[in-house]
């Protein structure tokens, strides 16, 4: 597990280890990028798709469809551990 600072350290990391398989991000990050268009870079950086789910504390009707367009899962601060789990365990296990 890698964690960054931002999106630019994030896509860094990506690009020079092919073992990625998942990406977990806040919907606002630092920078440029926000969470759902950082998790569409994610997959040009590492030259095949990868598993994401982004974290949002507003429950914006345009964020959430934005999201669900994408195919992009989106988990609501604050997040209880087990669904974390649980999410992370299937996002690790399944294909995109």
């Amino acid at each position: 597990m890698d964690v960054a600072g931002d999106a630019d350290s994030a896509l860094a990391l990506i690009s020079v280890d092919a073992d990625h398989t998942m990406i977990m991000t806040d919907y606002r990050l630092p920078g440029a990028l926000i969470g759902i268009e950082f998790a569409e870079a994610t997959t040009v950086v590492a030259r095949r798709p990868l598993n994401a789910c982004v974290v949002i504390g507003d429950p914006d009707p345009k964020i959430i469809s934005a999201a669900a367009e994408r195919g992009i899962p989106l988990i609501h601060k604050s997040i209880h551990p087990a669904r974390l789990r649980a999410l992370i365990a299937h996002l690790t296990t399944s294909e995109k």
